[in-house]
């Protein structure tokens, strides 16, 4: 949530690489240039306390991300681009708007920044942005917490965000054959479809949690699906590019709580 007070933490910010398109920040922030509100959205950038990912309401496991995955993450509002959960996991790039509302000069030292989106706000308006501190200073150039406004865009997740070379399924805590939750990791972009394919060709499409399950796992509740000499079972993820990968179940033994099932691509 937005705070008026100046931070008291004194974390470093991240000022990351600036040359390659693998970078998390890139020079030419708000301020200045022509391409300044290039971007595809726009709304206020506010910063708020959350100091970690993974106690955001999507719900990652500490050990799901990188360092940045973990460190540099936004909140998107509620009821509008955090979608439900659908786009936990995904990333966006953002900057200082060149024109603003209010404060004009502010994000001069600035940068367009990449961040994970990991958290909800339940108080913002389509388009707004509740960033970490990381990414604010980062943003803003180290301005005081207020109300800026921004543009940005959803983009594909660098390699900094993603600490494996193929994209994975986490079971939830509690997963078994009668009821679990999987969430997407170590992904590029954002995930559209869970499909499970049983050895007899039979299929289900798993849904996404959202409240009853956890926002960011797709899952199957009070259903045998899993319950069943069926298997292997393949596990298909699809991703807002179309791509799909898929991973194997070979038995009821390997839905364990929080292990990982490794998928054959990168999403």
């Amino acid at each position: 949530a937005f705070s008026d007070t100046t931070p008291t933490t004194t974390t470093t910010p991240y000022t990351g690489p600036t040359t390659t398109s693998e970078s998390t920040s890139t020079t030419n922030g708000g301020g200045g240039g022509s391409d300044c509100d290039a971007f595809s959205k726009t709304g206020e950038l506010t910063q708020y306390g959350l100091e970690q990912s993974f106690l955001g309401n999507c719900e990652f496991a500490f050990d799901s991300a990188s360092n940045l995955g973990i460190t540099n993450f936004v909140a998107l509002p509620q009821s509008f681009e955090y979608n439900n959960g659908l786009n936990c996991g995904r990333c966006i790039k953002i900057k200082c708007s060149c024109e603003q509302s209010t404060f004009d000069g502010v994000c001069s030292t600035g940068q367009d920044t990449i961040a994970m989106v990991a958290d909800s706000c339940p108080e913002c308006n389509a388009g707004d942005v509740d960033s970490n501190l990381l990414v604010w200073n980062s943003v803003t150039g180290n301005e005081s917490p207020s109300r800026f406004d921004a543009s940005w865009e959803f983009v594909e997740c660098p390699s900094a965000f993603r600490p494996n070379p193929k994209s994975q399924l986490r079971w939830k805590t509690g997963s078994s054959q009668w009821w679990l939750g999987l969430q997407p990791t170590n992904t590029r972009f954002g995930i559209v479809s869970i499909t499970a394919r049983r050895s007899d060709g039979n299929e289900f499409s798993l849904p996404l949690g959202g409240n009853d399950v956890g926002f960011s796992f797709w899952f199957l509740s009070a259903n045998s699906f899993f319950d069943t000499d069926q298997y292997p079972i393949t596990i298909i993820v699809t991703n807002t590019e179309g791509d799909t990968a898929s991973g194997t179940v070979f038995s009821t033994s390997e839905i364990v709580a929080n292990t990982y099932l490794d998928l054959d691509a990168l999403l």
